[in-house]
């Protein structure tokens, strides 16, 4: 995951101190998703079976592959974009803060760039949500014609998976946040003063 962080960070938005920021930030958040994950599904005991894909594949690597550390994959492939936007949306406030305003540094660029986060984390997590509970709408359908009683569809693997990576995900987010910031502040201010001299 790191890997394509790198590649699609400094491809996306070019090498420089805007996307070294938004890459810190992110790769915080994506060590807090990791963790997090693990132990969710652990505590959980996801078995990683969420549907017949996951068979499927199960069943072609004859047992080979962990469908287990497979939704932790997914979990921590799910969370990737999110965290992505956040940080680099982030990075791109300090900085373009930094720029409008040249008195503005240190602590109180970092706690207005920080307000804007503050919604920013709000909106994605929103995102975040809507996208897995799309993936698992047959799921919710299912729920609402009484299919199946709520206790045990609440219990699927595929639902609870969902609800487990908006949890990981949203704190991957709350926590890329003021790293992102705090490093954009940083490089923003470190900038300003080799241009200065």
């Amino acid at each position: 995951s790191i890997a394509v962080l790198i590649a699609s960070v400094f491809v996306v938005h070019g090498f420089g101190a805007k996307s070294v920021a938004a890459l810190g930030g992110t790769v915080a958040g994506l060590v807090i998703v990791g963790g997090l994950g693990a132990i969710a599904l652990a505590a959980a005991r996801m078995s990683g079976f969420t549907g017949e894909e996951t068979i499927f594949v199960s069943v072609a690597t004859e047992g080979r592959l962990d469908v287990a550390r497979l939704a932790l994959a997914s979990v921590i492939v799910g969370s990737l974009g999110a965290l992505v936007d956040m940080s680099v949306g982030q990075s791109s406030t300090a900085f373009e803060l930094a720029s409008v305003d040249p008195e503005l540094r240190g602590r109180a660029l970092y706690l207005s760039a920080l307000r804007v986060g503050r919604d920013h984390i709000g909106s994605l997590i929103n995102t975040l949500a809507l996208a897995y509970f799309g993936g698992a709408l047959p799921l919710i359908v299912l729920l609402s014609l009484n299919f199946q009683p709520l206790a045990v569809a609440l219990n699927s693997e595929e639902m609870i998976e969902s609800i487990l990576t908006v949890i990981v995900a949203s704190i991957g987010l709350v926590v890329a946040v003021p790293v992102t910031t705090a490093l954009a502040v940083a490089l923003a201010g470190a900038r300003r003063e080799c241009s200065v001299s």
